[in-house]
C-alpha cells in the first residue's frame, strides 16, 4: 500500500513551544496566586482531559472562569494566552519539508 497523506501535529512538531513555565508565570501574574496555589486549581479542570478531547475548548474556558472567577474578556485573555503557548512560533524546517511534499502528498495538520 502507498503512502497517499501524510499528517503533521502543531504542538512540537510544526511549531516550538515555549516552554510550560512562561505560561504558568503569566497566569500566576494575572491571577495572583502563587505556584502551587495555581497548579491546584488548574488540576481541578483538568488539563490532561482538555489535551487529550476528553475536554472541550469550552469546558476548560468554562472551567477557567469559574474556579478564577473571570468575566468573559478575562477568559478570552487566559485562552489566547494557552493558544499562543501552544502555537509557539512556526518551525520552518518542518513547514518546509510539508510544503515539498505537495503536490505528491495530500497533507494535513491535527
Amino acid at each position: 500500500m502507498a503512502i497517499r497523506a501524510i499528517i503533521f501535529d502543531v504542538g512540537g512538531v510544526l511549531s516550538h513551544e515555549d516552554p510550560v513555565e512562561r505560561l504558568v508565570e503569566r497566569w500566576q501574574q494575572r491571577s495572583g496566586l502563587d505556584r502551587v496555589s495555581l497548579s491546584e486549581t488548574l488540576a481541578t479542570i483538568d488539563p490532561l482531559a482538555a489535551d487529550t478531547g476528553a475536554l472541550s475548548e469550552r469546558d476548560f474556558a468554562t472551567g477557567l472562569a469559574r474556579r478564577f472567577d473571570l468575566n468573559a474578556q478575562q477568559t478570552a485573555e487566559w485562552m489566547s494566552d494557552m493558544w499562543d503557548w501552544y502555537c509557539g512560533d512556526t518551525n520552518e524546517v518542518v513547514r518546509a519539508y510539508a510544503r515539498s511534499l505537495r503536490p505528491s502528498y495530500v497533507t494535513a495538520i491535527l
